[in-house]
């Protein structure tokens, strides 16, 4: 397994920077990479890692594409990789996210075009860290801003403080961001400012 993290790396980096046309491209190609891992043997720790990697890369679609593939074709799974699994199974992309109210009393679905959701709590350091360079990444950008957090001090942002959303979107942790497309399903998570900021460049 030691050398294992390190290819698994690789392979990504080097998808990453193959010059795909376009992010789908990219996520094809990631795809491809599990294809060929499943097919050519695994272990439940190299699954884990590939999945956590992933996760950690924000390459969202092939996180859906891991996960779904592998609970539909291994019956049993460690009982703590099989609940990392089952949270995309249960917010997939071609569902609709839980709709909800914002502070300008519309519904999350009544607003149009693409959303970024910011789960943020007021204890949050990396997330008030984070807050200048989300606004600035947004700004005069085709997407919308909503604040998810028990606590929000800038009123003229979009937000609620409905904490129960952190357990329907399946949020463990501060910061998080979601992105949410026109039709109102989950397209990304960005696991960084850079990862946003690299993602709205290209909308």
């Amino acid at each position: 397994m030691d050398l294992i993290p390190e290819l698994i790396e690789g392979q990504m980096v080097l998808i990453e920077n193959s010059g795909k046309e376009t992010i789908e491209d990219m996520f094809d190609e990631q795809n491809r990479s599990i294809d060929a891992l499943l097919n050519n043997g695994y272990t439940f720790d190299v699954l884990e890692y590939w999945f956590d990697i992933l996760e950690k890369r924000s390459i969202y679609p092939s996180v859906k594409y891991l996960a779904l593939k592998v609970l539909e074709e291994i019956e049993i799974l460690p009982k703590t990789l099989r609940y990392k699994l089952e949270n995309y199974r249960s917010l997939d992309k071609e569902t609709l996210v839980p709709n909800f109210q914002v502070s300008d009393e519309r519904m999350l679905y009544d607003i149009e075009g693409k959303k970024l959701l910011l789960f943020s709590d007021s204890g949050c350091t990396p997330c008030t860290d984070i807050m200048p360079s989300v606004i600035s990444s947004v700004h005069d950008k085709p997407i919308t801003l909503i604040i998810v957090s028990n606590e929000v001090k800038d009123a003229s942002i979009l937000h609620t403080t409905d904490e129960s959303l952190f357990d329907s979107y399946f949020v463990f942790a501060t910061p998080t961001m979601i992105v949410v497309d026109e039709e109102n399903k989950l397209y990304l998570k960005p696991n960084n400012t850079e990862h946003l900021k690299a993602y709205i460049n290209t909308i």
